[in-house]
Parts: structure tokens; C-alpha cells; sequence
């Protein structure tokens, strides 16, 4: 009803303009945000075995989503509680220039799903959260050979369910949210990525992914999706990286 109604009064009032994007209502001002227009040749979505640094450096494609490592999904938070304390810039900094042990990533609180993400793909990512970061993993890829700037909003595990996460799940709603804000930078200017992801530790069902996607590909965006399968796969990656660090 309240789009219907933008949309006849944009019509009706304001010939010179032809608007299809996102709004935001601000006070008593409508603010209005074109739709981006994509440079690159993107599928409407992406998953982590079509990236060039996922395939070469992590051997994606040739992992299996072993089963045995479920425990750490469920452990391993999106920020870690190292020595009973929430991270801080120090902290990170100090994990960031250390090397990650097997020991490490088998010790509950001890290292978060960022910097475990990173370890296939020789990428620094932190689970710092000072309430205002742009993602929680930022960095560059590249798609058959095309450059991308990927930011990725990422939540810990939660309950499971049958048919997968949906809407009512509080980690969804929030999944979309940053999501769809992060989206709403971009359009406004603030920050530039070409890929928009989301990441959770789950199945996330049909319905949600769907909804994500229309939006985020009607927004001018290709959405990336990491769930359970691929944190499977990407702890079996990070799991072979530390062992052959430790055994150099």
C-alpha cells in the first residue's frame, strides 16, 4: 500500500521523474535512490566455488561438506570471547599477526568465523564489531577473471530448522537488514561493492534467499550466499591451511 502510494504520487507530481529503486522516509522528506547500474557482467547470485580465490587457493570445488565438523560450526562464534573478553582493536590486530594453530580453532571462544573464513584464501578478516562497520568481511575477488569488491554481513549459528532458517528467525531478520542498509551506502554513495553477501552457519530455506535476491538484483546487486554447506567446506579448507603452516 504505502509503495502503491509513493509511486502514484511520484506520477502525479513529479513529471521530470521516473523512478525505480529504493526510498527512504526521513523525517518529512522522501528520499529516492535509483537503481544502481552494474558495470560488470555478474550472476544474480554468486556462491563461494565460482570465485577465483575460493577455487585456486582453497581448492573449493574439490571439497566435500564433512558432517564431523558441525561441532565447530556450532562453537565458533561470529566474534570470539578470547580469554573471557570481547575483542577489541588490540586484540584483533595482535590474532591478525599471529598465525592460527588447529589447537586454536578446536578451543571454543577462542577464534571467530571471520578470521577462520579468511584462512583458506590467505585473507586477514576479524570478528571486530564497534556497532558501525560497513560488513563484516570486506575484500576484493575476482569472478572468471572480472574484478568484484564483496562485502558480507555474517551472524553465528543458531537452532536449526526442517525446512531452514526463515523470516521469523531473529539472525534472518537481521541478515536482512544489514543487508538491504548496506545496500542503501552503496546507493547513496558511501561505500562501493559490487557483490552483496550474506553468511550463516545454516540452511537458510528457499523463501529467503528468493526474497534476498529479487531485491538485491532488482537494487543492481549480485548477492552471495555462504550457509552451512560452505562453512563446512571452509573449515575443512582452514583446518588443511593451519596444519600445513605448522608443518613448514
Amino acid at each position: 500500500m504505502l509503495l502503491k502510494t509513493i509511486d502514484e504520487f511520484i506520477s502525479q507530481n513529479l513529471d521530470e521523474v521516473n523512478w525505480r529503486g529504493v526510498f527512504l522516509v526521513d523525517g518529512l522528506i522522501l528520499k529516492l535512490f535509483h537503481r544502481r547500474t552494474p558495470d560488470k557482467e555478474l550472476p544474480g547470485i554468486i556462491k563461494l566455488n565460482q570465485l577465483d580465490s575460493w577455487q585456486e587457493k582453497a581448492r573449493y570445488a574439490k571439497r566435500r561438506s564433512n558432517q564431523k565438523y558441525i561441532s565447530l560450526l556450532k562453537m565458533t562464534k561470529e566474534k570470539c570471547f578470547r580469554n573471557d573478553r570481547p575483542p577489541t582493536r588490540q586484540a584483533c590486530d595482535q590474532c591478525m599477526a599471529s598465525k592460527i594453530t588447529e589447537k586454536q580453532i578446536y578451543k571454543r571462544k577462542e577464534v571467530c568465523l571471520p578470521r577462520i573464513m579468511g584462512l583458506p584464501i590467505e585473507e586477514e578478516f576479524d570478528g571486530f564489531h564497534h556497532g558501525h562497520e560497513i560488513a563484516d568481511v570486506k575484500y576484493e575477488d575476482s569472478f572468471n577473471g572480472i574484478a568484484i569488491k564483496l562485502g558480507v554481513h555474517l551472524k553465528s549459528r543458531t537452532a536449526s530448522r526442517v525446512r531452514g532458517l526463515g523470516r521469523s528467525v531473529y539472525a534472518i531478520k537481521s541478515l536482512y537488514t544489514q543487508a538491504f542498509y548496506l545496500a542503501y551506502q552503496v546507493l547513496k554513495g558511501d561505500v562501493d561493492f559490487d557483490v552483496i553477501g550474506i553468511s550463516i552457519p545454516n540452511a537458510i530455506s528457499k523463501d529467503v534467499l528468493d526474497s534476498i535476491q529479487l531485491v538485491m538484483n532488482n537494487l543492481g546487486f549480485s548477492l552471495l550466499v555462504v550457509d552451512e554447506s560452505d562453512w563446512l567446506k571452509i573449515f575443512d579448507a582452514a583446518l588443511e591451511a593451519v596444519a600445513f603452516e605448522e608443518a613448514a
